[in-house]
């Protein structure tokens, strides 16, 4: 009998290797933003996913195709492949680009993680038309959730609902001219950093016990 060879993944068709902020080492897998996020949100009007970045017809057609991927039922045990066959990878964000569209998507996403318990992933989303507290609290150990505010220099005083929510974090936008008077020293201001970029050794983002608050300075 034959022995059967195991087919190998493209990385590249699944995923984007970091961005203006993160680094090479950061695998970043993209969506729609238009079609997967929630809809009637002021962020619409500041999200960079409005802007153009390099070769936008090509950046588009990729993120539609990884929709669609994402929409197969091979699509947890193709990025698991991936993860067996990309040890040297340790960090996956979902969606710099888009959100979670439904259940059996965020689901889907909860099995990988659960597969690649060494791997660490995280997420920002505003989809709290879908993600109720319970199905937030079921999430893996290595799934790191941050609750996203809409619009720029929320209010955050109700920070502490989406932290019991089951939301390891909160982020927020902010205009890059007024920082607000709640931004903290202890607190990720990543976004106001020089050149905007987290390098390799920052882990704020996916470490669960380091800072609640994620400051973004509006692109």
């Amino acid at each position: 009998m034959a022995k059967r060879i195991k087919k190998t993944v493209k990385l590249e068709q699944y995923f984007d290797k970091g961005n203006a902020k993160l680094s090479q080492n950061t695998l970043v897998f993209n969506l729609p933003e238009g079609k997967t996020c929630m809809q009637g949100l002021s962020c619409h009007e500041y999200c960079y996913g409005n802007k153009c970045f390099g070769k936008r017809a090509v950046q588009d057609k990729a993120r539609e195709k990884r929709w669609e991927l994402s929409k197969r039922d091979d699509f947890v045990d193709k990025m698991n492949t991936i993860y067996q066959e990309n040890p040297q990878y340790k960090v996956t964000r979902f969606h710099s680009w888009g959100d979670i569209y439904n259940l059996d998507y965020l689901g889907k996403i909860y099995a990988i993680a659960t597969l690649n318990p060494t791997h660490s992933f995280y997420l920002y989303s505003k989809r709290t038309d879908i993600l109720t507290s319970e199905i937030v609290k079921e999430k893996p150990d290595n799934l790191i959730m941050i609750y996203s505010y809409d619009g720029i220099n929320p209010d955050i005083k109700d920070k502490q609902k989406w932290l019991d929510y089951g939301f390891d974090k909160v982020a927020i936008v902010y205009d890059g001219k007024n920082i607000p008077s709640y931004v903290k020293k202890e607190s990720c201001n990543a976004g106001n950093m020089t050149e905007h970029y987290c390098g390799v050794s920052c882990t704020k983002c996916i470490k669960k016990n380091s800072f609640d608050t994620i400051f973004l300075k509006k692109h």
